[in-house]
């Protein structure tokens, strides 16, 4: 699978795995095809420990506000400026 086209900020959807409405997805092989990579909703999985946050998946806006403020309220305040 390919996308491609300029990433545009102002046609950011919050869909599929593209990042804007105007990027296109191609594919390559018969392998993914039928599978919906430019309307689904965007899902993402978080993982909290206490050593390390991880963010899997294109988030949306709001998604990415809440992995940001997980983040904060698990750093401890010597450990990042």
């Amino acid at each position: 699978m390919l996308i491609d086209g300029p990433y545009v900020a102002a046609l950011n959807d919050q869909r599929g795995l593209r990042g804007s409405a105007n990027q296109r997805v191609h594919y390559l092989t018969d392998r993914l095809r039928g599978l919906d990579f430019e309307s689904t909703p965007r899902r993402v999985e978080i993982h909290l420990q206490e050593d390390y946050a991880l963010l899997v998946g294109i988030p949306t806006s709001e998604q990415l506000k809440a992995f940001q403020h997980a983040i904060a309220r698990f750093r401890r305040p010597d450990s990042c400026p």
